[in-house]
């Protein structure tokens, strides 16, 4: 892309811009600014330098209306909560949570209440959501002990709910990786 030239700049013999002392020193200032915030990033994090992912896309935000659920944002625009309760979903339905790297509060009481397919296998979805912090698993029948197997990474979840007359867990709502 180029870039048009002010009337106070000019070419050199080698067709390159002659920018003047006093804004090439404020053209190297600026790098070496920059060069420091991101170095001091570097160090913040230990080397690792992290990237916000991109807003949700609204074809993600669609799909999970068409299934019948509802989504919250946070200020960048990335999704944060989702509510699946008692929407007929089945297992593969899940797999759109995978495009939710900062999903936190994850809702989905009673799905096979209302004629919803969930069962133990719906739940390998949930296990690259690292951010989870809340989920609500209650009144689902087709749940029972194995389903905990694709959940038991989540190491930032801190409440879990299995309760509920359907529920073939027999669990109870109950705080995880908490402070005793």
């Amino acid at each position: 892309m180029q870039t048009p030239i002010s009337p106070d700049e000019s070419l050199n013999a080698r067709g390159s811009t002659h920018l003047g002392t006093g804004r090439c020193l404020l053209a190297m200032a600026s790098c070496v600014v920059s060069l420091l915030s991101v170095t001091a990033l570097m160090w913040a994090f230990d080397g690792q330098v992290t990237v916000e992912p991109e807003p949700t896309s609204k074809a993600v935000i669609a799909e999970l209306h068409r299934l019948g659920g509802r989504a919250w944002a946070d200020e960048g625009g990335r999704v944060i909560r989702v509510e699946l309760a008692r929407v007929p979903i089945g297992d593969d339905d899940l797999a759109i949570l995978s495009k939710l790297p900062r999903l936190q509060s994850l809702n989905l009481r009673g799905i096979n209440v209302f004629k919803g397919t969930l069962s133990n296998d719906g739940l390998r979805h949930l296990g690259g959501l690292t951010q989870l912090r809340s989920l609500n698993l209650s009144a689902n029948r087709r749940l029972n002990s194995p389903s905990l197997l694709h959940i038991r990474n989540l190491k930032r979840l801190e409440w879990l709910n299995l309760t509920g007359p359907a529920s073939a867990t027999r669990g109870s709502s109950i705080c995880v990786n908490c402070p005793a």
